[in-house]
């Protein structure tokens, strides 16, 4: 029983696991989406600018096109996010319960500040994981075996007791025409013990103590796999924590104050539109 307990504790647990991924998957799609939005509103006023000044004159119409072709792909790219996002919702959706729809995406930023530490989560992970827990167990059912088997090796003493009832009838004893009849009430002890004494039960051992051996190993590896599981995943968030910071103090702020002065000195003429339509694919890669 405690072993199913755990395994179902243990399916709770990544089904959580999957909803929690699955949620983090659709607010980076949303996110995206977002992004590609604000780009299409700005390089619409953009183009609705351009094209005024090459009415005017002012510049070559050629660069109105220019525009339009990078208007078209971003407008592509913004079908394809939609697309990722209506993917990743089907996939959440599908995790959770029919009654819990239909679904709202809150954003859930991680702090950067994590409260414990690597050896905390590593202590925790090797106390509270059901599925190193039910391996644990399944050791312990697996000893109960090998105890089990060992007390095979006792041959059983098997005591029996019965009773019966006896009559005989004998006609015409002697010639003298008369019955005779006999009477026996029996009782019967016996004591039964399997053969051989010695060396009983062998193949139910030997399965046992190889089953043990196998359960124990089994935990053992788990155990190991837990601890490189915590390890990669604290590092793995750490890196991203490190990332995510330098990305945006560093260099999409930074980058976006670049692109503002590489649109005004392409409007005061001292740049060509291409070096603008670069820095603005750099701006969407980046964000």
């Amino acid at each position: 029983i405690q072993i199913a307990s755990a395994i179902a504790e243990d399916t709770r647990r990544r089904v959580r696991a999957e909803i929690v991924a699955a949620g983090a998957e659709a607010m980076g799609a949303r996110r995206q989406l977002e992004v590609l939005d604000r780009q299409l509103a700005a390089w619409r006023e953009f183009l609705r600018l351009t094209e005024a000044r090459a009415r005017e004159g002012e510049v070559a119409p050629l660069e109105a096109d220019l525009l339009r072709v990078e208007l078209a792909r971003q407008e592509a790219q913004r079908v394809l996010a939609q697309a990722k996002l209506d993917r990743a919702r089907a996939g959440l959706e599908r995790l959770v319960p029919p009654e819990l729809k239909p679904l709202t995406l809150k954003d859930r930023v991680a702090t950067g500040q994590l409260l414990v530490s690597e050896s905390d989560l590593r202590d925790r992970a090797l106390t509270e994981r059901p599925d190193l827990r039910a391996a644990r167990l399944a050791t312990q059912q697996a000893n109960a075996q090998v105890r089990l088997a060992l007390a095979g090796r006792t041959p059983d003493l098997v005591g029996s007791i019965s009773y019966r009832r006896e009559i005989s009838a004998f006609e015409n004893v002697l010639g003298t025409g008369q019955m005779l009849r006999d009477r026996d009430n029996l009782l019967a002890f016996g004591l039964s013990v399997p053969l051989p004494f010695r060396d009983r039960n062998q193949g139910n051992i030997q399965a046992a103590a190889a089953a043990e051996r196998a359960s124990r190993l089994e935990a053992a590896t788990l155990e190991a796999e837990v601890v490189r599981d915590v390890t990669a995943s604290f590092a793995a968030y750490r890196a991203a924590e490190r990332a995510s910071r330098i990305l945006e103090t560093e260099v999409v702020v930074p980058a976006q104050r670049n692109l503002e002065v590489i649109r005004e000195a392409y409007r005061l003429g001292q740049l060509r539109l291409l070096d603008v339509l670069n820095e603005q694919r750099k701006i969407l890669d980046l964000n």
